[in-house]
């Protein structure tokens, strides 16, 4: 299964996410998504579209549990107040991610 742009348009007050475990690409599904603070991605997404969080203005934590391969800066576009990114068990911040601008 696949999430593709726009499938969440009334996602404004939306606050966390947990993405179901069928689902295995996600795209700029959450682009403009402005209230919300966590995403749980489970380790059947294999694949995270280039800006899938742009403007997420709370977005605070992001979980991902399992199989994605490459996980790189512009994934998160004008995400000001993220704080934790939890990749392969480790805990990033967004200024690791600026840093090396991807991690593997």
């Amino acid at each position: 299964q696949k999430y593709k742009k726009g499938c969440f348009p009334t996602l404004q007050k939306t606050l966390k996410i947990i993405i179901p475990s069928s689902v295995e690409h996600i795209g700029y599904t959450f682009e403009d998504c402005d209230n919300l603070r966590a995403i749980i991605i489970p380790s059947s997404v294999i694949h995270l579209g280039t800006g899938i969080f742009n403007n997420c203005w709370t977005l605070r934590t992001v979980k991902m549990t399992g199989s994605i391969d490459c996980l790189t800066i512009d994934i998160f576009g004008n995400c000001p107040v993220l704080k934790e990114i939890i990749y392969k068990n480790k805990i990033y911040s967004l200024e690791d991610l600026e840093e090396y601008n991807e991690f593997h």
